[in-house]
């Protein structure tokens, strides 16, 4: 039989749900509504669907989000149109988080402090150069502020693509509107150069992609694309087609996507643009479960993952090395059935051929073969002949008394053969030195 107590509780809780029912329904429709501002519409058109999907995803179960259609824009590489939007978002007292994509408008967001309500930008490219904040726990340290580099990525890229090809003279294709709005981007690409004693340039990249293309510095030997989501597919395929005609080897900062687009190498992974959009998702959780981006890690951690297009290498005349490749994915690799094959001991045959030091070490072998008939003439017989005449004079043979005649004719013959010579022996190198004793001695036979 239950108790009196057991009756109470459930009419009590009744009680309370029907004395206050908007504090359950409040929890459920309460909205957090979230911003988003690209730098280009590409981005707004690709990242912002990603963003708004993951986070969805991952806390749309605990929360009611929103992103509302007319706060979610791009500034189209306009740094003032930006900085309006950056300027009204943070003031929108309805938006609760405000989400930055690119560089342009990281750097405005980054300087827009202090912060009322959460911000996360993505897209910083040096938080040194642009006077950023960063704590030794590689965290902003700023109120309600956070942001995620590019430049780890970019600095493993160029050291991947240093080992592929050694450049000397480094071209990195970027979007002029960067290169205008940035301060510092000279001297953040430029520190990543330093240590391969090597030159750099920026080639600022416009509307005009082909014109850019066609005024590419002639002394370039190698060029570094970084983010070109301004295009659509088919103008990145035309941009990418026109580059290779140059002949130099290329690597890009997207990785993968670009490479089965015809850039040389890449080592970010395929997926890497759905990473940080779901970085972007976990950051907003996170403040949505109270934490402050403050702390939040500026680093996004990837594994490289190389890949080589090596219909591109054929078509700019240029073999990675075997290292290369056997660390790579490498794509379109069949095609080299119609390249020409070669077995092992052909290889060494061919490489044996070709050797310019075989080749000079075997002319001197061949002059010294020249020197053998030489030497061995010591050891042939040796004939020695000799003729004299002599002519006096009348008086003068008259005066001797029949001992010498006015005409004289005297003829000598010598033949002699060599049986045994240790002095000879060192001159040919088909005997014996017998270095052992310092005399010499000879046997000859002669008539």
């Amino acid at each position: 039989m239950k108790t009196s107590l057991e009756i109470i509780k459930p009419l009590l809780l009744i009680m309370v749900f029907c004395a206050f029912p908007d504090l359950n329904a409040q929890a459920v429709i309460e909205e957090i509504k979230i911003g988003i501002i690209s730098d280009y519409e590409s981005a707004d058109a690709f990242f912002a669907p990603m963003i708004i999907n993951e986070t969805k995803r991952l806390a749309g179960s605990r929360h009611n989000i929103v992103f509302p259609e007319d706060k979610v824009v791009s500034g189209d590489f306009d740094f003032d149109k930006l900085r309006e939007y950056v300027r009204q978002f943070l003031a929108d007292d309805e938006l609760d988080i405000v989400v930055g994509v690119g560089g342009l408008v990281s750097e405005i967001l980054s300087k827009s402090g202090p912060f009322e309500k959460p911000v996360i930008a993505n897209g910083v490219f040096h938080p040194g150069l642009q006077d950023i904040p960063i704590t030794p726990a590689n965290t902003s340290g700023v109120e309600n502020f956070g942001y995620t580099l590019v430049s780890l990525s970019m600095e493993r890229d160029l050291e991947t693509f240093y080992s592929i090809y050694p450049f000397k003279n480094l071209g990195f294709l970027l979007y002029e509107e960067y290169i205008n709005s940035i301060p510092g981007i000279h001297d953040y690409f430029f520190s990543f150069i330093e240590k391969y004693e090597a030159r750099a340039q920026i080639i600022p990249i416009g509307e005009d992609y082909r014109q850019a293309i066609d005024n590419l510095p002639a002394d370039l030997d190698a060029i570094y694309v970084g983010m070109l989501y301004d295009y659509n597919l088919n103008e990145l395929q035309d941009f990418i087609n026109l580059l290779n005609k140059k002949k130099l080897p290329t690597f890009s900062l997207i990785g993968r996507p670009y490479v089965e687009l015809g850039i040389l190498a890449g080592a970010a992974p395929g997926n890497n643009l759905e990473n940080l959009s779901r970085r972007a998702a976990l950051d907003i959780e996170k403040i949505l479960d109270g934490e402050d981006p403050a702390d939040f890690s500026v680093t996004v951690d990837y594994k490289d993952e190389l890949v080589v297009n090596m219909k591109t290498a054929r078509e700019i005349d240029f073999f990675p090395s075997f290292t290369t490749l056997a660390q790579a994915e490498v794509l379109y690799e069949e095609e080299l059935e119609d390249a020409r094959r070669i077995s092992y001991p052909g290889m060494i045959a061919e490489l044996l051929e070709n050797n310019l030091n075989l080749r000079i070490a075997g002319q001197e072998v061949l002059s010294g073969s020249n020197e053998i008939p030489k030497a061995r003439s010591a050891y042939l017989p040796q004939v020695d002949l000799s003729l004299s005449n002599i002519h006096i004079d009348k008086t003068r043979a008259e005066a001797s008394f029949g001992m010498n005649a006015e005409k004289t004719t005297i003829g000598s013959g010598r033949l002699s053969q060599v049986i045994f010579s240790t002095s000879l022996a060192p001159a040919s190198p088909i005997f014996f030195n017998l270095s052992g004793s310092s005399s010499s001695s000879t046997i000859i036979f002669a008539i």
